[in-house]
This record gives structure tokens, sequence and C-alpha cells, in this order.
């Protein structure tokens, strides 16, 4: 109980600093998630071999993604790779908020694909877009994107990939929408006690949680072999 305590204070503590975006690599691909209000136009990487990808498009100046959905991303990303002591920067910039990286919703897809296996060592800079509503915002609010690197996920196996807690911060009800299957959902507060634990399923994912007082609390799942928390905030 100790640790769940340990991991309260630590969420607590950044909680109003999370990473909007999440960029990691696993062996030859590269992995992206973002937030679900987050418009992703340019992305700075520096890696720690030089940059060699599968293959390009039909233009020149073009490198396809692979392993996208097309509701999701645009094809129009322009990839330049440096030589020399810039071999191992890869750029990828779009014109607007319309050819974007489209939201994700914290689910991680795979963009890009090395010939050999490389690792992502620095995040360098990601720009974008803020959605407040949903909408597609405007081309003048250009921002920089607080990141997070992660190495450690493989986008086939992340179990937990497209969960994410909703609304957060909630009122009485808050669902647990992405799961692939049935979890335990327990719910801890600052102090690191149990109040609240419930089964949720793919199909019934939502928690009544309407005697929880306003607070700060940490949501974590368990599928038995592997689990996640989250934090959530009652007002």
């Amino acid at each position: 109980m100790k640790n769940v305590f340990t991991l309260l204070i630590t969420l607590f503590l950044t909680f109003s600093h999370a990473q909007q975006v999440t960029i990691g690599s696993q062996g030859m691909g590269v992995f992206f998630s973002s937030e679900e209000n987050v418009y992703v136009t340019a992305i700075v990487l520096k890696f720690e071999n030089a940059v060699t990808l599968v293959r390009g498009s039909a233009f020149e100046s073009y490198w396809v993604p692979l392993l996208i959905d097309e509701n999701d991303f645009s094809l129009s990303w322009n990839q330049n790779v440096g030589d020399g002591d810039n071999a191992n920067r890869m750029l990828l910039s779009a014109n607007s908020v319309k050819a974007a990286f489209k939201p994700t919703n914290n689910e991680f897809k795979q963009f890009y694909n090395f010939s050999a296996a490389n690792e992502l060592i620095e995040i360098v800079e990601v720009s974008g877009y803020v959605s407040e509503d949903g909408s597609v915002p405007a081309s003048d609010d250009l921002v920089k994107l607080t990141t997070n690197l992660d190495n450690t996920l493989d986008v086939n196996d992340v179990v937990f990939s497209q969960v994410q807690p909703y609304p957060n911060p909630f009122n009485d009800i808050i669902s647990i929408p992405g799961l692939k299957e049935s979890v335990v959902a327990t719910v801890y507060d600052l102090a690191g006690r149990e109040v609240f634990r419930s089964d949720v399923s793919p199909v019934d994912n939502t928690l009544n949680v309407s005697a929880l007082s306003n607070s700060l609390y940490l949501l974590n799942i368990d599928n038995g072999a592997s689990s996640k928390a989250f934090t959530i905030l009652k007002r």
C-alpha cells in the first residue's frame, strides 16, 4: 500500500503537467500517441543510429507512414534526413493543422519502420495545435507541445494502450473505454486507502462513483496479468 501512496503523490504533483504527446521506438518501429484534443504538425526526433527507413513514396521528398489509419493521420508528411552529424535526426512536418497527425485519444499508432532496429534517444521538439472543443483549431494557434519519450511499449502487445478514463475530471460517472477484456477497477484515495472496487467489462464499462468526495484519486485497472494506473479527479 505504501507503493500505491507514493504513486498517488507522484501523480498528484504531475497531474497539471500531463504530457500531450508520447513518442517512442521499439525494434524497427516508431510509435506515437496524443491526447484526444491534440493535433501534431511537426516532430523533430533524434535516434541512436542513422535514420534509414524501409521505403519512400513515389515523391522524392515525401515518405508515406506505415501501419496508419487514414482517418487518424495525414499522408502528406515531409521527411528530411540530415547527413554527417545530423544523420540520426528525423524531421516530420505538415503545412497546416488539416494535414497534421490527428488526435489518437492516447491509442498508440505505429507510423514509421526503419530498415534495422533503431532507438529513439531524444524528442527534440514537437509542435501542433490544441483544440478546446474538439473542432479543428485555427492555423495561427501553433504551440510547442509537451512530450514523453517511451521506448518500453510494444505497439502490438500493449494491453491497455487504448484505455483512457473519461471524462476526467468527472462528476459522478466515469467510463473506461477501450477495454479489450474484463478487468477489476479499484479506486484509491490520497492516503492509499481503497475506496471503491468493481468489475468492468468492454460492454459495461461505466463506474458510478457518486459516493466519493471531490478529490484526486488513483484508478487502477487489473486483468490478472497486468495493470495500469490513472490519476482521476472528481469535482
